[in-house]
């Protein structure tokens, strides 16, 4: 939207078996505070609304994202807090995320990210292919140690990424 403010929605989806299901959408707004290098580590503030389909569930996710970038390699780390809420009972949980990318030009890059929550912590690859208006992103995540039941042992994400 602008050099500071950008906003997305996404769409999720999830197979199961032979099955590929609409599981609830995303809307998702970012500002970076100062300019890139200003500071020590790069402030991003992140704020998301995520629901189900039929509006049974809704949860909020804040996250404030730090991050180096040079011309080769970028850092972060993004301590993140989310409210979820099911039939007007509120639940909160803390999480975070921490990667690392190489971009080895300017349409391939890789890296390695690692994830976790009381639930679990996962680490795993993640490559991205594109340009700043439309790129893909494809990452998987496998658990470190043991994962809270009926949470997975692997996970495979991919993001598409179109500019309007």
């Amino acid at each position: 939207m602008n050099e500071r403010f950008d906003f997305a929605v996404y769409h999720q989806f999830e197979q199961k078996v032979d099955t590929l299901a609409y599981t609830g959408y995303k809307l998702r707004g970012r500002y970076r505070m100062g300019k890139q290098n200003q500071y020590f580590l790069d402030p991003l503030l992140y704020l998301e609304y995520h629901g189900k389909p039929d509006f049974s569930e809704h949860g909020i996710e804040t996250k404030l994202i730090l991050a180096k970038e040079t011309d080769k390699f970028v850092a972060s780390f993004n301590p993140v807090l989310e409210i979820e809420i099911e039939d007007s009972e509120m639940e909160f949980e803390t999480e975070y995320a921490a990667g690392f990318t190489y971009k080895s030009n300017q349409l391939f890059t890789f890296g390695l990210e690692l994830k976790g929550s009381e639930n679990g912590h996962y680490w795993g690859p993640v490559i991205a292919h594109g340009t700043h208006d439309i790129w893909f992103s494809l990452g998987s995540a496998f658990a470190i140690g043991t994962v809270e039941e009926y949470k997975p042992e692997m996970e495979i994400r991919m993001i598409m990424g179109i500019g309007i």
